[in-house]
């Protein structure tokens, strides 16, 4: 494969992947699987991707990758945003806030203390 490719779908894939992560970690086990090879080519990957984004979101799955997401944070944040995230998350769980609350605290977590891979990814843009 061309490696300027290679590079672009890189990128490409930092900012999708925890787009196709709350949809389906099946997919994005099979793409990251796909990267390893080396082997990319450029329809192939947007067919993995388009195809990974018409799966229609999962609180299952739309928790495990809140979770992933937090793990920039929990080193670094204060008790208190701690326990807000937390808080927000029982609460998703328990259809007491939506799943776009939880992401607009790690957006403006990922703005705070500067996370610049998650605000250059599509995460927080496809609510």
């Amino acid at each position: 494969m061309e490696e300027k490719y290679m590079k672009e779908a890189q990128k490409l894939w930092a900012k999708y992947k925890y787009c196709v992560m709350e949809r389906s970690y099946s997919h994005y086990k099979n793409i990251s699987k796909y990267f390893a090879t080396g082997d990319v080519n450029e329809s192939e990957f947007n067919k993995l991707i388009s195809e990974a984004l018409e799966i229609e979101i999962s609180k299952g799955q739309a928790i495990n990758t809140l979770q992933h997401v937090w793990g920039y944070f929990k080193k670094i944040c204060d008790e208190k945003e701690k326990l807000s995230f937390f808080s927000l998350l029982e609460m998703y769980e328990k259809d007491k806030c939506t799943l776009t609350t939880v992401k607009d605290m790690l957006y403006k977590l990922s703005g705070k203390y500067e996370v610049r891979y998650l605000l250059d990814s599509f995460y927080f843009n496809n609510q």
